[in-house]
């Protein structure tokens, strides 16, 4: 009985432990890429900024066995597009959305909402357009959520760079 006593006054001391440690981590995981297009910056931006034409740069939506509704479809106030693949839906909005920037909210339920800003900017030394890709997800406090955040940026980042390189490729073929 004092064995087992013992072992459950360890575990939870083990459980308080790891919590307090993980309330010392960060509550949001960043991640950011670039890449430069030889492109005007305004047809980087209406790639971006319009639901639609990620189907011709972003992998989700080009390979997509799913169903897309897209609704406010152009530059216009509030576009949104739902994407539904296997059952699992994700919403895309954009929050922002002026020459320098476009903000996107993902969400999919379950998951925490992901923040992705676009910025433009002129790029001097090939006289391209560099293109910034910035990723914000806020974690809940969970002990497991906050551990599993600092390996996100790292198992998502490789799939952040194939849409960049896709948006160039798009970008400065058509």
């Amino acid at each position: 009985m004092k064995l087992i006593k013992a072992g459950l006054i360890g575990l939870l001391g083990l459980a308080i432990l790891v919590t307090l440690i993980s309330l010392l981590m960060p509550s949001e995981v960043h991640g950011r890429r670039g890449i430069v297009v030889k492109a005007e910056s305004e047809k980087i931006r209406n790639q971006v900024a319009v639901f639609y034409n990620w189907k011709n740069w972003h992998p989700e939506f080009k390979e997509n066995a799913g169903k897309l509704i897209y609704s406010n479809v152009s530059l216009g106030v509030n576009p949104t597009c739902v994407l539904t693949v296997n059952g699992r839906t994700t919403n895309y909005s954009i929050a922002r959305n002026n020459v320098q920037f476009v903000t996107v909210i993902q969400q999919k339920k379950g998951q925490n909402d992901i923040e992705n800003i676009f910025t433009f900017s002129k790029d001097s030394a090939t006289g391209g357009t560099y293109v910034d890709w910035k990723f914000i997800s806020t974690l809940k406090w969970y002990p497991w959520e906050k551990f599993a955040g600092m390996f996100t940026e790292t198992m998502t980042a490789p799939l952040y760079e194939m849409a960049l390189d896709s948006l160039k490729q798009y970008a400065e073929s058509h």
